[in-house]
């Protein structure tokens, strides 16, 4: 199995706060899909999906 690699900084488990949402099952599937073909967790695409939301809502505030 090959090494995951996380490009975020080591977090302190207690600077961490869980973020739950509900998805129907066929997003579910897709979401597991990608992860299982990227050998990562559904909570890694989380993360990920959640980073590049955030650059780009910082990104549309700096050309304002």
């Amino acid at each position: 199995m090959a090494k995951k690699i996380i490009t975020a900084k080591k977090v302190n488990v207690k600077d961490r706060i869980c973020v739950s949402a509900y998805v129907t099952r066929d997003m579910h599937g897709k979401i597991s899909q990608i992860a299982k073909s990227r050998e990562l967790g559904i909570s890694d695409i989380v993360r990920e999906a959640v980073r590049e939301y955030l650059a780009k809502q910082e990104a549309l505030k700096a050309e304002a």
